[in-house]
């Protein structure tokens, strides 16, 4: 199943994808739409400027369903409220860094929401690998293990 992953800058979006897809590699800045396996990753930029609004809903049409991510930890986003039901194919919400002290899922909850994003959400950390089972499941991808069991961590 190919997804379209979309959310801020630092929610976590390239470690989720390289930790759900087994796509190794460093993960920096993501400058541009990427392609890994199934995976569209996309930079935070793209969800935060509506002028890129247009590239997010086109390139959405090229994948099955589409990720929306929040990071439990960090600065919030405030998405305008319901765009999310601008995008042409399911939209599934992920909380991700759910490992890091303090983590606060319910403001990513609030984050999701307000954005139009439908519950039931998936909490996970790519680190750990908590929660990434059930997702790579819904997305019909082998299992996941985590950031720190591939040795990354």
């Amino acid at each position: 199943m190919r997804f379209l992953v979309v959310g801020p800058r630092g929610a976590g979006k390239s470690t989720l994808i390289r930790t759900l897809t087994g796509c190794g590699g460093k993960v920096g800045k993501t400058q541009m739409i990427e392609c890994l396996g199934e995976a569209l990753d996309t930079p935070g930029e793209y969800l935060e400027l509506p002028r890129f609004y247009r590239a997010l809903l086109v390139t959405a049409q090229e994948a099955d369903v589409v990720l929306w991510v929040a990071a439990a930890s960090g600065p919030r986003f405030c998405p305008p409220p319901g765009l999310a039901s601008s995008f042409c194919r399911p939209v599934l919400g992920v909380i991700t860094k759910m490992d890091v002290p303090g983590a606060d899922a319910e403001a990513a909850r609030e984050e999701l929401r307000q954005a139009g994003v439908k519950e039931p959400y998936f909490l996970v950390s790519a680190y750990t690998g908590s929660g990434l089972a059930a997702l790579a499941a819904k997305l019909k991808l082998p299992s996941a293990t985590g950031w720190k069991n591939m040795g990354r961590g």
